[in-house]
């Protein structure tokens, strides 16, 4: 993919070097938190839900909405993702049985307040790792990565059932995590961490 001029100069303009072909391999976190924010959060979230509404209408199920930034469901998303790649795994201490626990060991909904979850219903959360750091091309290609995470996501049966959950009125909001390390060594150039969050606000 190639960038257009005004990508390059908005990338400049954040990071304030010109973009290669590649910035994960020896990427700082401080270099990756520029990255994370060249991407367009209420783009990426639209492609998303566009998608999703579009399996889910398939299925005769309601359509889901997008949160919004500044939601509940975006600012879980977003601080999941971030404290998940943070520290190193989508899953406390790298493990399975830490599926969808926080990185002190607790659960991933005492990521809600009990304010927010007074006004909730029902909620659910899908998690995704990517065995690298996102590069600044990808970051810009916010439909790339929605695509990306909606493949992965329906083509597994579980995460596939939370996304296809039958309410009427859901809100959706993905966020994204970069960390140049890895609990996993095998992951050299770092993780990048996605993070859905679904949340049926009460009447």
């Amino acid at each position: 993919m190639s960038l257009t001029e005004e990508q390059q100069d908005a990338f400049i303009a954040k990071k304030g070097t010109v973009p290669g072909t590649t910035i994960r391999t020896g990427a700082t976190k401080d270099t990756l938190e520029k990255v994370e924010s060249l991407i367009n959060l209420d783009k990426l979230n639209a492609e998303f839900v566009n998608l999703l509404n579009a399996a889910r209408a398939a299925e005769g199920l309601s359509a889901v909405t997008y949160a919004g930034q500044g939601s509940d469901a975006q600012n879980a998303a977003t601080a999941r993702a971030n404290e998940m790649a943070d520290h190193g795994s989508l899953r406390y201490q790298g493990t399975i049985a830490g599926a969808h626990m926080r990185p002190d060991g607790s659960k991933w909904t005492t990521i809600y307040t009990a304010e927010q979850v007074a006004r909730q219903g029902w909620r659910g959360e899908n998690a995704l790792q990517l065995g690298s750091a996102l590069s600044a091309y990808s970051a810009i290609d916010e439909s790339r990565i929605a695509n990306s995470l909606f493949t992965e996501w329906m083509n597994s049966a579980s995460h596939k059932a939370v996304m296809m959950k039958d309410l009427d009125n859901l809100q959706v909001a993905v966020g994204i995590g970069l960390n140049d390390k890895a609990i996993d060594t095998t992951f050299r150039n770092g993780v990048t961490v996605a993070m859905l969050e679904l949340v049926e606000p009460k009447p």
